[in-house]
């Protein structure tokens, strides 16, 4: 029995090691094309320079596709205003480098209009996704210096990149209004405004946040994208939608300057001393009384500023705008003092000769009468 079995053990092993070769060679053979394959599609993705159009991008990312053809990035090249200032610059070809996609600097040419997907994404499959605030500094600077004010904007920007306040295909807000979008980080400050003439009526963050103003490519100027997010006084005007022209306090300064001076708690608009205590709006008395010492010592000794009339407020009074005293209905307005016209003289003659006349008639009869 035992050397049956051996036999036929045997008789089996060539075979069986025969297969074992034979699905091994198979394994490797596998394994080498795997690789092969793998290192060929790593290799022609890193190295191609060949540019497929957004065409080609479009046949598997229809949506991304859609929402990048209604962006301004798709009519970089076409739209009316880029050929405009490129026309005033006589079509300079350096403007094409960030208004098209695949420009050579040698040549002067360019693989398609517009800035597409391989603009971002590198040519070809390469599906690269740096979506660092770098990538879009490389064209969002020089005169539109979006990335510079962006640096420039202080610490707590620092670690908000372009794409948590704008959609990567559409390069629209991610939300519906800017205040929407800067109360991801400033919800504080979002609340405090809701509370205000500002809240109610609408007014957005990017409103008085995000001054800007037009390159001037003939002076060299750059423009202002208001990515800097900063308010100077000279930047912000509030009389674009104040219709509130000062009277007297236009001494504070101009523009913003003025109005700050006073409504220094910007968010609450809330009235700010210089030593940055807030009081409501109506309680004007200290802030009135920081500048006009003099006056509110005379008024806290009168009638009006003593104890048993805590309420008496300046603005009673005084428009804090224009502090003339105006439109007080209590008191009659005093009239205007008009100096007395002279009489006439001709009248004056006249009635003078008709009464010598008369005195002569009446001398002349009496003596006729003597006679």
């Amino acid at each position: 029995m035992v050397t049956t079995l051996k036999k036929v053990s045997d008789t089996n092993s060539p075979k069986i090691i025969k297969s074992t070769k034979v699905i091994f060679f198979i394994l490797t053979i596998t394994f080498l094309m795997v690789i092969i394959a793998t290192v060929t599609v790593t290799v022609m993705g890193e190295t191609s320079e060949e540019y497929m159009g957004a065409g080609y991008c479009a046949g598997c990312h229809s949506t991304e596709s859609e929402h990048w053809s209604s962006s301004p990035h798709a009519d970089a090249s076409s739209n009316a205003e880029f050929l405009e200032d490129w026309e005033e610059l006589d079509s300079s070809v350096s403007c094409l480098s960030c208004h098209t996609t695949g420009f050579d600097e040698d040549t002067n040419t360019f693989e398609t209009e517009g800035v597409t997907c391989e603009a971002c994404h590198g040519p070809g499959d390469t599906m690269e996704r740096d979506t660092s605030p770098e990538l879009c500094g490389e064209c969002h600077s020089g005169p539109y210096p979006t990335y510079e004010e962006w640096k420039d904007s202080g610490p707590s920007h620092g670690n908000a990149d372009c794409l948590l306040c704008h959609d990567q295909h559409t390069a629209e807000l991610k939300f519906e209004t800017s205040t929407g979008t800067c109360g991801q980080c400033h919800d504080t400050h979002v609340d405090q405004v809701l509370d205000t003439v500002h809240g109610e009526t609408d007014v957005e963050c990017a409103d008085c946040h995000m001054i800007e103003e037009p390159a001037d490519f003939v002076k060299g100027t750059p423009a202002k994208t208001g990515h800097s997010f900063s308010l100077t006084e000279h930047e912000l005007d509030c009389s674009t939608c104040h219709d509130r022209p000062l009277s007297k306090h236009d001494v504070l300064g101009e523009k913003a300057y003025a109005c700050l001076s006073c409504h220094g708690d910007i968010h609450e608009l809330k009235l700010e001393l210089v030593n940055r205590e807030v009081y409501p709006l109506d309680n004007s008395v200290p802030l009135c009384a920081q500048c006009h010492n003099e006056r509110y010592t005379a008024w806290e000794q009168g009638t009006h500023g003593e104890y048993d009339d805590p309420e008496a407020q300046c603005t009673e009074c005084h428009d804090p705008h224009d502090p003339i005293i105006t439109g007080i209905s209590t008191l009659e307005s005093i009239p205007p003092r008009v100096a007395a016209k002279p009489a006439p003289i001709l009248p004056l003659i006249v009635v003078a000769v008709v009464v010598e006349l008369l005195f002569i008639a009446v001398f002349v009869f009496r003596r006729q009468s003597n006679v």
